[in-house]
């Protein structure tokens, strides 16, 4: 091979005879690409492949809308499952007032139990109904009530232990009157 020459250039050597000959004959002419220079041969021969330096897309005449890819769809956001609007609501963005989150729905006999349980401390009977009713209305709706089972179990340990302490009285006030000074 020549010495300054590299390996893709064809060409023979000075020295040839033949001009068409290669140094080593294993490398021949390389694959012409088009250029993409203004005014270059190629360009001028026809190849659209690369437009010229400066040449504007075919434009649409006058009152036309160009045509771009994808023109008139909407983009679509992954899991979504809707397609978004240009200038309306994002899907996955609550509206202006909405909460971002789900509420959780009121537990109606949830005041009535807490009521119950705080009662039942005191009165226990009172507690014990209140206990009782707010666990109804909470079943009702679906939902469990834990103070008011509490205070079911309060009030009724209240309740028998205040029956227990009423006989425990009843029976000394009739020992006490069965027997003289």
């Amino acid at each position: 091979m020549s010495e300054n020459r590299p390996e893709w250039q064809t060409g023979g050597d000075p020295a040839a005879t033949n001009d068409n000959t290669s140094d080593s004959g294993q490398y021949g002419a390389p694959p012409s690409a088009p250029s993409a220079y203004p005014g270059s041969p190629q360009n001028e021969t026809g190849n659209t492949a690369y437009p010229s330096y400066g040449q504007q897309p075919e434009a649409p005449s006058y009152g036309q809308q160009p045509v771009y890819p994808g023109a008139g769809q909407q983009p679509a956001y992954p899991g979504s499952g809707q397609e978004a609007s240009a200038y309306g609501q994002q899907p996955g963005y609550p509206a202006y007032g909405q909460d971002a989150y789900a509420q959780p729905r009121p537990n109606p006999g949830q005041a009535m139990g807490i009521a119950g349980l705080i009662t039942s401390f005191f009165f226990s009977i009172v507690g014990l109904v209140l206990s009782i009713v707010g666990l109804n209305q909470s079943r009702k709706a679906g939902m469990s009530n834990v103070p008011a089972v509490i205070g079911i179990i309060v009030g009724g340990l209240g309740t028998l232990f205040g029956i227990l302490f009423f006989i425990l009285i009843m029976m000394e006030i009739a020992a006490d009157s069965g027997s003289s000074y």
